[in-house]
């Protein structure tokens, strides 16, 4: 029943998040909408930004689990994280156009590192690199895909804008 709970809020909040930003959801408006209590959503979650990290990470697991590609290499993982991120468009605009961009930056770093993890070890000189100097690249080319990712949402962000 719990989990149950849990995917009914989520289901909510990404229902809400069509519509409107992740500034603008409340966890009273969530409450109403999905039918429980304020208590119940706080049983589960600490915060909204708590409730999109678990609600992303889970509809990303479901969505890299139809493709079953634990073999992928770093090019199709990539890949997929941007098919899912396009596929769920209007969501992922709304959840990143908020005052607290922190938290969505955070998470798409964390999906991307285990890509770059895996495109570091298809070097044979991963291998002589001194004790922390793979992870450092890792990080760094980790860091520079999110800021390419996070300039096509910016970008995203302002033609929604201008369009509206």
């Amino acid at each position: 029943m719990k989990e149950f709970t849990k995917a009914a809020i989520a289901d909510t909040f990404m229902e809400l998040l069509q519509e409107h930003t992740i500034d603008h959801i409340t966890v009273k408006d969530l409450a109403e909408k999905c039918g429980i209590n304020r208590q119940t959503f706080y049983y589960h979650f600490a915060d909204i930004y708590d409730l999109m990290e678990w609600t992303l990470d889970n509809e990303l697991k479901k969505f890299l689990e139809r493709y079953d590609k634990t073999d992928a290499d770093w090019k199709e993982q990539l890949q997929q994280l941007f098919v899912f991120f396009r596929f769920r468009g209007q969501q992922v605009l709304h959840a990143y156009d908020s005052q607290n961009r922190l938290y969505y930056e955070q998470f798409i770093y964390r999906q991307m590192l285990p890509a770059i993890h895996k495109l570091i070890l298809t070097y044979e000189e991963a291998e002589t690199l001194a004790e922390g100097k793979a992870e450092f690249i890792e990080h760094v080319y980790t860091r520079m895909i999110v800021n390419f990712f996070l300039d096509w949402l910016d970008e995203a962000c302002r033609m929604k804008k201008r369009c509206a």
